[in-house]
């Protein structure tokens, strides 16, 4: 199991800056602590995403590629006029991957190395006042297929947090979160890569909740991936952190049920005028036997949540 280490966010290591995939495993955390902003306005009624088009957002990232190690940190992202009513093939942006700047157009770019980008925007897994954008680059040079391998993704959140003014004033009450998380990683079984080539998921959900009374919030991620024919599941946990205003971070550790070692990282903010949804990005590393067998997961997620229903 590889050892990971929190420091302050650096720039995003390059996609083919070499060093392989055992260089040491990093996760960056976000630079500032306190209250947050992200160049949108904060969380007011009748919001819409579409509000976001057009300005530079400081965006809460997490990417992975074959040749460094899965981090977080923030990334400028700015969508182009219409991104948000425009079919995949035709939406435009100016995003920042792997340490260069990429201009999408047409649902794609390009590396300085040639090689392809697409962005990836799925309005199911939006919140009214959060989404999360999905940027992954391609091994193959020319025209690669959707089921082509890629070499690294990001995950990013975008939207309108809440104001930590707002954030202050909620002095009592106790709310649980809820909702569909995802992770894209490379799956390996016995040190060998397995799974899918175009990034293996990890699918499942996102529980966390917040005291407000006392600032703090406490979480569980869990999911399943699939490494060929054997199907893995995966829990993991942020025991109680203290939240900063609008935004936390913290520690996740494998949980009791499955039994695994590893660790990883999860950044997250409230969005919303009354923090109604909470966004995150996730970067884990994870490590169990199954069946007499090694298997791990390394990667990065994302989620919008909302309120738990009765």
């Amino acid at each position: 199991m590889r050892v990971w280490w929190v420091f302050v966010v650096v720039a995003l290591a390059g996609c083919m800056s070499g060093g392989g995939p055992e260089a040491s495993r990093l996760i960056l955390a976000p630079a500032t602590t306190g209250p947050q902003a992200n160049g949108l306005a904060y969380g007011t009624s009748g919001q819409a995403l579409q509000a976001a088009e057009g300005i530079t957002i400081s965006a809460l990232a997490a990417g992975f590629s074959d040749q460094s190690a899965p981090v977080i940190n923030t990334q400028p992202i700015t969508f182009d006029a219409g991104f948000f009513d425009t079919a995949p093939a035709a939406q435009g942006a100016r995003v920042r991957l792997f340490g260069q700047d990429v201009v999408i157009e047409n649902g794609q770019g390009r590396l300085a190395n040639g090689q392809i980008v697409r962005i990836f925007y799925d309005p199911t897994r939006a919140g009214t006042y959060a989404g999360v954008v999905q940027l992954a680059s391609y091994a193959a040079l020319t025209n690669p297929a959707p089921s082509d391998p890629i070499n690294g993704e990001v995950h990013s959140v975008i939207g309108f947090m809440t104001d930590p003014q707002v954030m202050d004033a909620r002095i009592s009450g106790n709310v649980t979160y809820q909702g569909d998380f995802t992770a894209t990683g490379i799956a390996m079984r016995d040190g060998v890569a397995v799974g899918d080539p175009t990034g293996t998921e990890l699918d499942g959900s996102a529980t966390f909740t917040v005291e407000f009374g006392q600032d703090y919030i406490a979480g569980t991620i869990t999911g399943t991936y699939q490494a060929d024919d054997q199907a893995v599941d995966v829990g993991l946990e942020m025991v109680p952190t203290a939240f900063l205003d609008n935004n936390f971070g913290g520690a996740l550790t494998c949980g009791a049920t499955p039994a695994c070692t590893g660790e990883g990282r999860v950044d997250g903010a409230f969005y919303g005028p009354q923090g109604q949804e909470i966004g995150a990005v996730v970067a884990v590393d994870v490590e169990q036997d199954v069946a007499d067998r090694t298997y791990e997961f390394s990667g990065v997620g994302s989620f919008v949540i909302g309120p738990k229903g009765p």
